[in-house]
């Protein structure tokens, strides 16, 4: 949120590294008014708020290739999840 300050109320699209994906700060950030974007990666768990487990049966009978909008909404704020089945893996 602090690096972020100079552009509060901006618009402006942050694409934060994978270590940086928490929803609750992409959603606080948009609160904001800045928009981010981050790639999930599942370390030893899943990050908060997403079913990756749920994600990854969905895809298990996929061809590559195969997307998939995941709609949602935190603390009142909309966002989206998309999800490609790549392989041996859903990137998301």
């Amino acid at each position: 949120m602090r690096l972020c300050e100079g552009i509060f109320s901006t618009g402006k699209i942050v694409i934060l590294d994978s270590g940086f994906c928490v929803l609750q700060g992409i959603i606080e950030l948009q609160k904001c008014g800045v928009f981010a974007s981050a790639l999930i990666k599942k370390r030893r768990y899943w990050p908060k708020h997403v079913d990756g487990e749920g994600i990854a049966l969905h895809f298990e009978d996929k061809p590559i290739g195969t997307t998939m909008r995941l709609p949602g909404v935190l603390d009142g704020e909309r966002f989206d999840l998309f999800c490609m089945k790549d392989e041996g893996y859903v990137m998301s």
